[in-house]
């Protein structure tokens, strides 16, 4: 007679306890996606215009761009701005995130190589102002 279900057998219980996948723990210093578009958007920068606009936005707000952040390997920077900012974001090598798309944030406790943040979100939390960094955009990309 083939044993009891749940009793050290081959079949699963009928009651459903199976055994629980374990959760994996990730350390707080490692990078994680969050979902943009609820709370803020992020305006991706790549290229050389990354750097330029970057320059801009330092000038334009005394060194207060808001929340930056680089990724290296991507050669790109995030701008987070406020959900729904407000423009349309048509430049070559600009793409807006929001519902949908996922970004990395850096911990900030712990700088990283590859991805960290250039100009860290201050407390209170500020996003960068859309239309300044729009403005910039288009100066910079004028031909």
């Amino acid at each position: 007679m083939p044993p009891a279900a749940g009793a050290g057998g081959d079949r699963p219980d009928l009651l459903g306890s199976r055994p629980q996948p374990r959760r994996l723990s990730l350390p707080r210093w490692l990078p994680r996606a969050f979902a943009a578009g609820e709370d803020w958007d992020a305006v991706r920068v790549t290229g050389v215009l990354a750097p330029l606009v970057l320059a801009t936005m330092m000038l334009r707000t005394q060194s207060q761009p808001g929340p930056v952040i680089i990724d290296a390997q991507m050669d790109a920077h995030y701008w987070l701005i406020p959900h729904r900012g407000g423009h349309r974001w048509d430049f070559a090598g600009v793409r807006l995130l929001s519902r949908g798309s996922w970004v990395v944030l850096p911990p900030l406790a712990r700088p990283g190589r590859r991805v960290r943040w250039l100009a860290r979100p201050d407390d209170p939390f500020h996003l960068a102002d859309p239309v300044t960094l729009h403005k910039a955009l288009i100066d910079l990309t004028a031909p």
